[in-house]
């Protein structure tokens, strides 16, 4: 499985975490986010579902699944929140105004309840929706696991802002708990789109030979999920969210996503290779807790902002904000699978694993 990767998958997910970047942006126009909010985060988890079937992963030893997983998501999510609580508190001290500290402590209390931090909220739900639904599908046919989070993500949607509420919660015992069920719930809706993603991978693999079959399907499901997209933003009248479980219309939604992650997966298909979105899709995991917590956009939006001060030039702006964040990004890729793998849940890289990397590459 390592050394066989699917070309198309990559680039799925490395556009995928393209489009993570860009609704993260000042410069990205609200219209495009209305856009992106409604299938980019839901584009993870059909990734995930997708391996699951092609590779057959659901036949794996349980207590091994959920180790791997723990090892690969949960000491990311771990090391990276305590880097940024301690970036927070450094900034707290540095400030001329009495410590207070509040923030950092609710920051702590969403740490240690798996709520999430910043993009970090990410990970943990992550984990419980890509390791649930290989779980349940070790014991259940694809079919019935299908229709069985089918139903649970139609439940789902009457929960819809739940987790917001619980974020302005005052510490509690009983908020506390309350975030690590929202936790539950968003993994929970994340295993109904790892549903979707096997069957639309079984879906790709029969129509991968009739390349007009899935333009035709890739485009047309793109046009319908963005129609549906704009007319569940405008009969909810606020932007779609599926941290916060605001998904507006719930069925709006999720054939909206349905659509939108299923018609992007085909069209990556029909790309054949494209090395630069690949390395994206590898390395998408480290983009995701670096281009926010570590400051990569901010630097980037501050070095594209004193340009456009200098010359005036909008284009000007534009690039020097994208060639800043691809250097950071680039080094953290480089720093993060060599010098600092422990971050990302690795161990110490030997001469074999240089030459799988390599075998990969």
């Amino acid at each position: 499985m390592q050394k066989n990767r699917i070309r198309y998958l990559d680039i799925y997910k490395g556009l995928g975490i393209i489009l993570v970047v860009l609704g993260h942006m000042e410069a990205t126009p609200y219209s495009w986010k209305l856009w992106l909010n409604a299938f980019h985060m839901p584009l993870f988890f059909v990734a995930a579902g997708l391996l699951t079937g092609q590779g057959r992963l659901y036949e794996r030893e349980c207590g091994s699944v959920i180790r791997d997983r723990a090892r690969s998501i949960l000491i990311p999510y771990f090391w990276f929140s305590l880097i940024s609580i301690s970036w927070d508190g450094i900034k707290e001290l540095l400030t001329p105004m009495p410590h207070l500290f509040t923030g950092i402590a609710a920051r702590v209390w969403d740490f240690l309840s798996f709520f999430g931090i910043s993009v970090l909220w990410f990970l943990p739900v992550f984990f419980v929706g890509a390791t649930g639904y290989q779980l349940l599908r070790k014991r259940l046919s694809y079919p019935v696991a299908l229709a069985l989070l089918t139903l649970l993500a139609v439940g789902l949607c009457a929960f819809k802002g739940v987790p917001g509420q619980a974020a302005g919660m005052e510490m509690s015992v009983g908020a506390f708990l309350l975030k690590i069920a929202c936790t539950v719930l968003r993994g929970c809706m994340g295993m109904f789109f790892c549903a979707l993603g096997e069957g639309m991978g079984i879906l790709t693999e029969c129509f991968l030979e009739r390349r007009w079959a899935l333009a035709l399907a890739g485009a047309g499901m793109v046009a319908v999920g963005s129609w549906l997209a704009v007319v569940n933003a405008r009969v909810s009248g606020y932007p779609v969210s599926f941290c916060y479980l605001l998904l507006g219309n719930g069925a709006l939604f999720l054939l909206a996503a349905l659509c939108l992650t299923g018609g992007t997966l085909f069209l990556c298909c029909l790309i054949g290779r494209f090395t630069p979105l690949e390395y994206l899709g590898k390395h998408s995991l480290i983009i995701m807790v670096t281009h926010l917590d570590i400051r990569v956009i901010h630097i980037a939006q501050q070095a594209g902002a004193r340009v456009l001060a200098a010359t005036g030039h909008i284009i000007t702006h534009y690039i020097v904000l994208a060639v800043v964040m691809v250097i950071l990004e680039l080094f953290w890729i480089w720093l993060l699978n060599g010098h600092l793998r422990f971050l990302m849940g690795k161990g110490k890289k030997t001469g074999i694993q240089t030459v799988k990397e390599e075998i990969q590459k």
